[in-house]
């Protein structure tokens, strides 16, 4: 598919835990392997958009097409070698194309996230201006969209937008086009049965009998293990952790000893988690602290490297790296020529919950001494602190404080505390629409903007998601629509995991 020079509708259809969304992931993993710099991926997460309206769903494409766009720096020199009459006629308007120009001044965010700008149609010319340019330059592009089937429950107006203004309309763009266009939608719908799979395609024809056309016979459709496939899989898993003969046995012994298995067992995550309590169980994933620990910072050091390159930073050391006399667990930076223009500083614990906050005021109190430091103090530094677990509130306050961003990682198959408990000894209640902001950790909501958002009545998740944008980012000063459209999408988050 990707070698292809005409665009291209992938549709993943199949039952939750089949692989959809990791066939997506190592999709995104062969592209950063192979197309470095030569492609750009964009995924719209349906799950989480705040306004579930055809004007919120191009909200949502927009706003992560502009997050995307911010953190390439190879595509913005694109852009800005651009001559602004060549611009005009892309985007086929004159202030579009100017503030896409200027797309790194802070007036061209004000823009964009302005009242004038965020309209569907004007949406609808950023992003087919945007695509002519990426097709212009033989930009391999790819928008991925998982779980389309949660758009389903929006109502059938915004679902045939969905499929008719954006997919089909787009499609049909470029491939009447006779230039090449390397551009591909991969979308992800769910499939109870792969016998299902005629109903599926019945119900998509009555939103856009023409999306079906273009993607019918191209679909991949993922299903559950057969007894084959099992069989298969406990030997490949056997081979990749190393299995003496002895645990081999064990293994295979446990696996196959209840009548039950195969038919409790065929689905592809059901599995997984059967495996992992078969390696709890049988004591084969037992490690020391001390291993648990390496394995931890050495798979936290590779969880942030996405991040890390995605927020600009060129040089990322592999080890942990000494500076002014503390050992960081991970250290990186952009330079211009010898010049040191931005720092990120980062921790990795696995101490427990209970014991973090002395690790985050050691943390914290050495980022204070360096900032005197003038080669790593810088206006864009990034500093964050990496742990199992969720921080207590008096840990937030010191990371507030400091401006540290807090990054819960959890490796699957290394077991940390379970029921973690708040620091008053309560268990942490299950945040829904009625849970205060204040009580949540959402980066760039701190005391100060809660107590603005709290004098315009905005006091729960509920408040914030009935809240118009417009008037509340023209209410308060120094919060802008792009933030609250950030904080509304993490609620979201918050709310269905």
């Amino acid at each position: 598919m990707i070698r292809s020079n005409r665009p291209e509708v992938r549709v993943l259809l199949g039952d939750n835990g089949t692989g959809k969304t990791t066939h997506l992931d190592f999709f995104k993993n062969i592209l950063d392997t192979y197309y470095q710099g030569l492609n750009f991926f964009f995924e719209i997460d349906l799950r989480h958009v705040a306004e579930k309206t055809e004007e919120g769903l191009w909200l949502a494409i927009f706003n992560q097409i502009y997050a995307s766009l911010s953190k390439r720096e190879d595509i913005l020199k694109i852009i800005e070698d651009y001559d602004i009459r060549n611009l005009r006629k892309i985007f086929k308007n004159s202030t579009i194309a100017k503030n896409v120009r200027n797309f790194r001044q802070d007036t061209s965010e004000e823009y964009f996230y302005g009242e004038d700008f965020q309209r569907i149609s004007n949406i609808q010319a950023f992003f087919n201006g945007i695509i002519d340019i990426l097709m212009e330059n033989k930009i391999l592009t790819i928008i991925a969209i998982d779980e389309v089937q949660q758009i389903e429950k929006w109502g059938a107006p915004v679902f045939q937008a969905f499929l008719e203004s954006f997919v089909s309309s787009t499609y049909d763009r470029y491939m009447r086009s006779s230039k090449d266009a390397r551009l591909f939608f991969i979308l992800s719908f769910l499939l109870k049965s792969p016998m299902s799979r005629d109903s599926k395609y019945t119900f998509l024809e009555r939103y856009s009998p023409g999306f079906v056309s273009r993607m019918k016979g191209k679909e991949i459709i993922f299903c559950n293990f057969t007894e084959k496939e099992h069989n298969d899989a406990l030997k490949l898993c056997a081979e990749i952790t190393n299995l003496t003969p002895e645990e081999t046995k064990k293994f295979e012994t446990e696996t196959k000893s209840r009548l039950t298995y195969w038919i409790e067992r065929n689905n592809p995550r059901e599995f997984g988690k059967y495996i992992k309590k078969v390696y709890r169980k049988l004591g084969l994933l037992d490690l020391t602290p001390s291993e648990k620990r390496q394995i931890y910072e050495k798979e936290g050091r590779e969880f942030i490297k996405p991040k890390l390159i995605d927020n600009g930073f060129t040089f990322i050391a592999e080890e942990p790296t000494p500076i002014e006399g503390y050992n960081l667990d991970v250290y990186a930076e952009t330079r211009h020529r010898t010049i040191i223009r931005k720092c990120a500083l980062g921790e990795i614990k696995t101490t427990q919950r209970k014991s973090l906050k002395g690790e985050v005021e050691k943390f914290s109190g050495w980022l204070n001494n360096i900032k005197e430091t003038t080669v790593y103090n810088h206006p864009d530094n990034y500093y964050f602190f990496i742990s199992p677990y969720d921080p207590t509130d008096s840990t937030k306050q010191i990371l507030e404080h400091y401006s540290i961003d807090w990054i819960k990682f959890q490796p699957p198959e290394l077991i940390f505390e379970e029921g973690e408990i708040s620091e008053e000894g309560e268990e942490i209640e299950e945040v829904n629409e009625i849970t205060e902001l204040s009580s949540l950790n959402i980066p760039g909501l701190g005391k100060a903007r809660l107590g603005h958002l709290k004098n315009k009545g905005i006091i729960t998740i509920a408040n914030l998601k009935e809240a118009s944008l417009g008037v509340l980012a023209e209410g308060i000063r120094g919060i802008s629509k792009k933030m609250l459209l950030e904080w509304k999408s993490e609620c979201e988050r918050l709310i269905n995991p």
